[in-house]
């Protein structure tokens, strides 16, 4: 109706943005949808196929997701950095069936190389599995040196202390050496970074440091979205990925739910991040510090898959 119209360019301009998607293999679907239209009922936007370049999308915070015949769906969300109107997102594509089971690809950034995540918190019917197969007794699995009060403890000492609620080892949340009946996908919670440590080792696995967790999780940009998506409302854990707060990778649940283990030490203690169900929204932001016998219920974790360890830069204490 009003072709060339100067305010409505204006106002083009200022609410949509320019963006890549370019996919290994290309001749992939690209879609979009707003990021709080979480609901399997909300139909997406195409945008086209790969490689799209510099193609017009609504400014704000996104939802994307890439798809193939034969390839495995990749999702995660985009936004809007403050002051880059043009953003690139490469996404490579695995054949159906394949990579790490239960985990997303995080492209490398510097000084990161591409890793692995869990996709979701690490459950209470994961953990079990821990358990049942005798990791509570198996001293492989505890590859760390326990530091209490200053001074080293004893492997078997240490452990002994990792008891649940009725003496049986086992996070401090369980009883009787299981989780609360209906429970199984919820995030295992009271668990310290030891406990933590030992399951990874277990999966044959890493627990993350805070840089690739930050890298996979995207809040540095502090977009206030994921916040309204996510559990913070002091009731307790959910079942992961019910709540639909979603990371650039496709990550669930790294604000909120569980408080999730990092590698790194600073000073005696080491860092858990992304905020916990308990906790004000802000923790969401604010690295936060335990120490590593901590067994609070709102203590979890998920973890990490390295192509190779990573450098002491990153493993250091911060």
């Amino acid at each position: 109706y009003l072709p060339n119209d100067p305010e409505l360019e204006r106002i083009r301009q200022n609410y949509s943005r320019r963006a890549s998607f370019r996919t290994d293999p290309p001749r992939a679907d690209v879609y979009i949808r707003d990021y709080l239209d979480a609901g399997d009922d909300v139909p997406w936007e195409h945008l086209g196929r790969t490689p799209l370049e510099a193609t017009v999308i609504p400014t704000g915070q996104l939802r994307y997701k890439i798809t193939k015949p034969g390839l495995n769906t990749v999702e995660g969300s985009i936004g809007t950095p403050a002051t880059t109107w043009q953003q690139v997102l490469t996404v490579k594509l695995d054949p159906e069936g394949t990579g790490p089971a239960g985990m997303v690809r995080v492209p490398a950034q510097e000084p990161i190389e591409e890793f692995w995540l869990d996709k979701y918190e690490v459950t209470n019917r994961q953990f079990k599995e821990f358990v049942v197969q005798g990791g509570y007794q198996k001293r492989d699995y505890w590859r760390h040196s326990f530091a209490k009060d200053g001074r080293i403890v004893a492997w078997e000492q240490a452990v002994d202390e990792l008891k649940d609620a009725t003496g049986r080892p086992g996070p401090a949340t369980w009883e009787f050496g299981t989780f609360p009946e209906g429970r199984d996908d919820y995030p295992v919670g009271g668990v310290s970074w030891y406990e933590a440590t030992a399951f990874c080792e277990f999966a044959g696995k890493s627990l993350p440091t805070i840089h690739h967790w930050q890298a996979a999780a995207g809040l540095r940009g502090r977009y206030a979205s994921i916040l309204q998506l996510s559990n913070f409302d002091g009731q307790g854990p959910v079942c992961v990925g019910i709540y639909r707060g979603l990371g650039p990778y496709g990550t669930y649940d790294t604000a909120g739910n569980v408080r999730e283990w990092c590698w790194n030490a600073f000073g005696a203690k080491r860092y858990i991040l992304g905020g916990a169900w308990s906790d004000p929204k802000y923790m969401c932001y604010q690295p936060d510090l335990r120490l590593p016998f901590d067994r609070s219920a709102t203590n979890g974790f998920r973890c990490a898959k390295y192509a190779h360890p990573p450098p002491q830069e990153l493993i250091s204490p911060i």
